[in-house]
Formats: C-alpha cells, sequence, structure tokens
C-alpha cells in the first residue's frame, strides 16, 4: 500500500510540473512585436534590419547606435558609460517590401520579432527595457526604448521621409 501511494505521489507531482511548464512554454513563444513601417512618399516601402539591445543592465552612454565593417559582416554596437561595447541581443535578417495580391511591392514593410528568438536567459524574464533600432538599407535609422515581456505583444509603426537628408530619425 505504501508503494502505491509514493507511486501516486509521483505521477501527481510529475503531471503538475509538465502542465505547469506547458502553459509556460506556449505563453513564452507567443509573445511578439510587429513593426509596420512605410515611407512619407513613393511606392515601395523600406528594407533593412531591426536590432535589440538590452537597456536594463547596461548603462548605454546615449541611444546612439554604431557600426563597423568587418571581414565582410555589418558589426552593430551601442558604448556604455565606461566606454565598452554593447551588442545586440536580437538581430533580424534583412526585411523587405510587403507585395500586393499581383505580385508588385507595396509602401510598407512588415517585421515581426518573438521572444522565443531572445537568448535563452530572457526565458524566465517576464518584462524588459530595451532599445530597438530600425537599419534601413539607405543609411538611415531610428530607434525607440520599449518595455516587453514575454506575456506582452507590441504593435509599432513608423513612417520614415523618402528624401535620405536625415540619417536619424526620431521614433
Amino acid at each position: 500500500m505504501r508503494k502505491m501511494n509514493v507511486l501516486l505521489l509521483f505521477v501527481l507531482i510529475v503531471s503538475v510540473i509538465t502542465g505547469c511548464s506547458k502553459d509556460d512554454k506556449e505563453e513564452f513563444t507567443t509573445s511578439f512585436i510587429q513593426i509596420k513601417m512605410k515611407y512619407d512618399k513613393g511606392d515601395k516601402g523600406p528594407e533593412g534590419i531591426v536590432y535589440l539591445f538590452d537597456i536594463t543592465n547596461d548603462k548605454v552612454r546615449d541611444n546612439s547606435v554604431y557600426s563597423i565593417y568587418s571581414k565582410g559582416e555589418t558589426i552593430v554596437y551601442m558604448r556604455d558609460v565606461n566606454d565598452e561595447l554593447v551588442f545586440p541581443v536580437y538581430e533580424s535578417s534583412q526585411f523587405k517590401p510587403s507585395k500586393n495580391q499581383d505580385g508588385f511591392y507595396i509602401n510598407e514593410s512588415i517585421h515581426s520579432l518573438y521572444w522565443y528568438e531572445l537568448p535563452f536567459y530572457f526565458e524566465s524574464v517576464v518584462s524588459h527595457k530595451f532599445l530597438l533600432v530600425v537599419d534601413l538599407k539607405f543609411g538611415q535609422h531610428t530607434s525607440k526604448v520599449i518595455e516587453w515581456g514575454r506575456r506582452k505583444n507590441l504593435e509599432l509603426s513608423k513612417t520614415f521621409k523618402e528624401d535620405y537628408s536625415d540619417k536619424f530619425e526620431e521614433w
């Protein structure tokens, strides 16, 4: 009888643990940021890359983002108050303009990123402060400080000026 009670207790503990972890994993994988971008004029949307910097733990000097080109790759970074380098925790592949039903480009680009795409150490974090950087193909970029978490979806939009005179645009 005692062995049966121990076995039932073991089964109960295992079922509770696996049930909780499934809910947490589902919650963890569904949180997203969706960024809709377009130009103020023109018929083709922007192209570029999205970066996410962790600015909660690092004391970044300002919101300036720098890049260097080395060995065929562009390396993007920020500097902290001690002049140390701060690298992004997320870097997208290049996003492209959206297409209409006929296959022609339209003046809109959409990029989505998901909480599960972040490094493993964010898995247990409920909410965090990030600097979201959108770096466009022709040198324009913008940034926005956001508070994002595994239980919070964000839908953002940005309209860029199509003339490239201003390299940085306020969000």
